[in-house]
Formats: structure tokens, sequence, C-alpha cells
């Protein structure tokens, strides 16, 4: 007997999932599609459509827990796969939401073919346009590798992200697959209190990123007064009342990546010393948080203003073991490969932490007056070129032979000369020249020798 459409919209009503894409959306802009495509005809396990933000088109798409503990089958991905393909031809972002038990097994290959086919229209997205995650509930399994295969994730607190469920891992941790262990392991972007928390966050980033590849991103922020603006340089740059809003908060936390407004347009923040502290040595997870945030500012021509306080890289045998000159090759060649505007402003670069982090090749370096720009650390300096002169050992002599290659080789003026860098700068006009730099850089054309797409690992 055929079913009225009052019977079927009884079945499921759309629960916790419809109720955060309405949350997501401007008031009354949320339109459903596809809304019977499902393997027995009736509402599915997956709400797809599209709303306002903020005014701007954004496209969505939200497990339905309500419905099959949100279980992933073949006619829901080929929804989701469907509207991530209209998001690319439409250039608008994605936002997808996440809170299911898994996949419905009983649809044997049937279901892997799914998750194949969507988990390629999802990488095809990649640097096309921005795609959100928000991870509400369980995402484990393929949806959990498809959940990152997203620019950005942001996770509740009590929200589990897994590959293997951690009751089925061979060496149990306590604190697996939380999103605090996401955080502190860069697969969680932005940890929030709850749900309703989480789509506040989403539409936050999505209101100060560009709608795709092709336009420019305005920094037209829509959330509250909870964003933390930024200090030093960068507080001076930016403008005047506008939060910023950080990125991999828990992750490599000698580093903070932000996003902030610079004349009205997005600007990527990077600090190398977040934590202020003496002679930072950067590790390599520090530069694959960089690596991550360059890549993806790149491909939306979002300009990179990284302020470079480093005294070189983490000098220890696990920081060998965990790849650090391999990383410390690719932040390279992503800072040099970029076409999207990048200014440098360097507080100190010793050793490897000039060329590592885009200072050479920049469309424009500054220098504070106090830097110290060398190949090595004024002190490690010392101990190579003079050992003669502390052959007593004494740390005043130590000090002596260091300060003074630092006032003679080390100096920001030293590199000037030669060109390496385009000013030295006292601290307070530093961000004046920083707001001049990025205005008339602001319409840089440049070509890359290849393409690159907004994600890496």
């Amino acid at each position: 007997m055929k079913k009225t459409l009052a019977e079927m919209v009884s079945k499921a009503s759309g629960g916790k999932a419809l109720e955060n894409v309405q949350r997501l959306f401007d008031i009354g802009t949320f339109v459903e599609t596809d809304r019977f495509v499902s393997a027995s005809g009736e509402i599915g396990s997956v709400i797809t459509g599209y709303g306002l933000i903020g005014g701007r088109n954004v496209y969505v798409f939200a497990q339905n827990p309500d419905v099959a503990s949100g279980g992933l089958t073949e006619s829901s991905a080929r929804k989701i796969s469907k509207l991530l393909t209209r998001a690319a031809q439409n250039g608008s972002p994605v936002v997808g939401i996440y809170d299911s038990k898994g996949g419905v097994i009983t649809e044997g290959a049937r279901l892997l073919h799914a998750y194949g086919e969507l988990t390629a229209a999802a990488a095809s997205l990649l640097g096309v346009v921005p795609v959100v995650s928000v991870i509400t509930g369980t995402c484990g399994g393929s949806g959990a590798v498809l959940s990152q295969l997203s620019d950005f994730v942001i996770m509740t607190e009590k929200a589990e992200l897994f590959v293997t469920p951690p009751f089925l891992a061979v060496d149990t941790k306590a604190g697996a697959a939380t999103a605090a262990s996401a955080a502190k392991t860069g697969g969680a972007s932005i940890v929030a209190k709850d749900a309703g928390a989480a789509i506040a966050k989403a539409r936050e980033l999505i209101s100060v990123l560009p709608d795709n590849n092709l336009e420019p991103a305005i920094f037209d922020y829509v959330g509250g007064d909870s964003v933390s603006t930024a200090a030093g340089v960068f507080g001076q740059l930016q403008d005047s009342d506008v939060p910023t809003i950080e990125i991999l908060a828990g992750f490599a936390t000698n580093v903070q990546t932000s996003f902030g407004s610079v004349g009205g347009v997005t600007a990527a923040f990077i600090t190398t010393n977040k934590n202020d502290v003496a002679e930072v040595l950067l590790t390599p997870d520090d530069l694959k948080k960089i690596l991550r945030f360059v890549r993806f500012a790149d491909a939306y021509t979002i300009p990179v203003i990284t302020e470079i306080d480093v005294y070189g890289l983490a000098n220890s045998t696990a920081a060998e073991y965990d790849g650090a000159v391999r990383v410390a090759a690719k932040l390279t060649s992503v800072y040099a490969a970029a076409t999207t505007p990048k200014l440098a402003l360097i507080k100190n670069a010793v050793g490897v932490g000039f060329t590592v982090l885009g200072a050479f090749g920049a469309d424009y370096a500054a220098a504070l007056e106090s830097a110290v720009i060398a190949p090595v650390s004024p002190k490690a300096a010392a101990v190579l070129l003079s050992s003669d002169k502390i052959k007593d050992g004494s740390n005043a002599a130590l000090e002596a032979v260091a300060s003074e290659y630092a006032e003679n080789e080390g100096n920001p003026f030293a590199a000037a000369a030669l060109g390496l860098i385009d000013s030295v700068v006292s601290v307070g006009e530093a961000a004046e020249q920083l707001r001049a730099a990025l205005a008339i850089t602001g319409g840089k054309r440049a070509s890359a020798a290849q393409p690159r797409k907004g994600i890496t690992i």
C-alpha cells in the first residue's frame, strides 16, 4: 500500500541531526535535498541540503543517529556524493556533521564500494571549496577517515574518533579515541563543549573563509565574543576589536596558527614561539602544524604572515625518529611553492629556522632590531669557533664570546646588507610595516609549478 507523506515523515523527524543542521544555518534558510533517498524509500540515515551562513551559501550533510544509528549505507553515500559534487560545481563550502555507529555491514561489498566513491568525492573537494567536519558523537572506521578528508575538524568534548574501536585495540590506553586525544595528535582542529558550541564554531570558521579557491577571503565574522584576539605585533596588526580563530590549539603547542583580519581581509597568522620561551626549538609536530596551515592558506590565496622566533629544530633522538629532516624539507618546499602573499617578521631565526619557515623568498621580510639571524646559535658558535677564548670553561667567557658573535655576525643589519631581508624595524613600527606590505602584495599574481591541495598529513 502506498504510504502518505505524513506517514513517511512521522517515522523519523530528523531528531538531533535536524536540530544541528538548523543551528548551523541562518534562521529559516535550510533546504533539504533527497529526503527520501534510502534503501527503503523512506527517510534515510543522513540529512543533506543547503542554506545560508551569514548570507552565504553552504552545503551540509548530517548523519542521523535516530535512523539505524546513523549507519552509512550505499544509498546514504550516494546522497552525500551528490551533495559534494554540487558543492564543487557551485563553488560553495561544505559542512559534514558526524554521529554514527558505523556502516551497515549487512550491505557487504556494496558498503565498501559506497565508502570508496564517497572518499574519492571528498578528496576531490580539497583545495576547491572549504570543508569542515563537525563530530558530535561517534565517528569510527571508514567514517573517521572520511571526516579527516576535510580542512578542519571540530569535535565536542564527549565525541569519539577512531579507526579501530579502543575496546578492540591490542594495547588499550586510557583516553584513546577521545576529543582530548584527537586534539593532541592533530586530528581535531577545535574542541567545543557540546554540539551547540561545535556548530557555532563551524559557523564562525565558515564566515571567515572564502567560498572557493577563486573568491577572496573576506573576514565576515558571525560569532560572539568568545574568541581571543591576537597578542604582540600581530595584535597591533590585526583590525581593532576583531577576534581571531585559533586552529589546532592542542597540537604542537610551541606554535600558534590562527585566522585574523587585516583591512577586512582574512589573514593566516603563524607564531612560532607561542609561549615566548628562550631559544625555542621546534619539534616535527610543530613543523607539521605549520605545513598544514600554510598549504590550506595557499590553496585559497589567504595571505600568510609568519612571526619567526626559533633557534632551530629539536635536538633529540626522538625528533630524528619522528622524521624531523623529512618534515623540515616538506615545509621548506611548501613555503617555497606557495604563491599566496607571504610576509615574515623575524625575532630570531637561527639555523634552519630562516630557510624552513619561509623567510628566504618571502614577499616581504623584516627583522626586529634585537633579532639574531645566524647559521647557529651564538653560544654554539662560541664553542665551535673560539674554544681558545673559553678554555677556562667559565660561563662569563662563553657569554662574552657569544655576545660578540651575535653582534658582529648574527645581527639583522648584516642580513639586510646581503639582501636576505627587506628591513630592520623596531617593535613599535613592525605592525605598520607589515600592514603596508600586505596592502602592496594583495594583488600578487604568480603561478606554481604544479597544483596543490588544501590538506596534508
